[in-house]
């Protein structure tokens, strides 16, 4: 009976550590890691997400040259995404979501702006415009709460997302993602 005592309580150990590391956050110590495309630099208040890229996309023989921006980020990122240079997903506990979609394309000139998209509108941008990976932390699964907030920002060719944000988070995703600005 000893033995198997013995033996039964590492393994519990064990099983209780894998379970508590996977609630960690990507951000959790200060420094920086260099992504594919860019970098995420974690600070003590925030982190910041610059992207910039040599690759280049070609429709036929014409080239389309990615926009590069960087932006502050709230701590505590569970999970990020890079979909081409094009669609970025931020992803926080409760489901708070930031979401960047860029346009390769310049659009008709459009003026920036903020506002709080109705929920037709918001779904219609997630289901139909947005794209993931489809992997475990996809904004197109994560189900929208009526008592969240939900806002876009339109900054040149990139809309900004927060999606589902917590009220005591509001201000500081707002006032974060406030932040984005084009870079050369």
């Amino acid at each position: 009976m000893r033995v198997v005592t013995f033996i039964t309580s590492p393994i519990v150990l064990l099983v209780m550590l894998s379970m508590s590391s996977c609630n960690k956050y990507i951000d959790a110590t200060n420094g920086s890691t260099s992504i594919e495309q860019g970098s995420l630099k974690f600070y003590t208040d925030s982190n910041l997400f610059t992207f910039r890229t040599n690759v280049v996309a070609t429709r036929d023989k014409e080239k389309v040259y990615p926009k590069f921006f960087e932006v502050k980020l709230p701590k505590k990122i569970k999970y990020n995404e890079f979909i081409n240079s094009t669609d970025f997903g931020f992803y926080y506990d409760k489901g708070q979501v930031i979401f960047i979609k860029m346009e390769l394309e310049p659009k008709t000139q459009t003026k920036d702006t903020t506002y709080t998209p109705s929920q037709h509108e918001l779904k219609q941008l997630i289901q139909s415009v947005l794209k993931t990976n489809g992997g475990k932390y996809d904004i197109k699964k994560i189900p929208a709460h009526k008592k969240r907030r939900n806002t876009i920002l339109i900054r040149g060719e990139a809309t900004i997302l927060l999606f589902n944000i917590v009220d005591d988070n509001y201000k500081q995703f707002f006032n974060n993602v406030g932040s984005f600005k084009f870079i050369k």
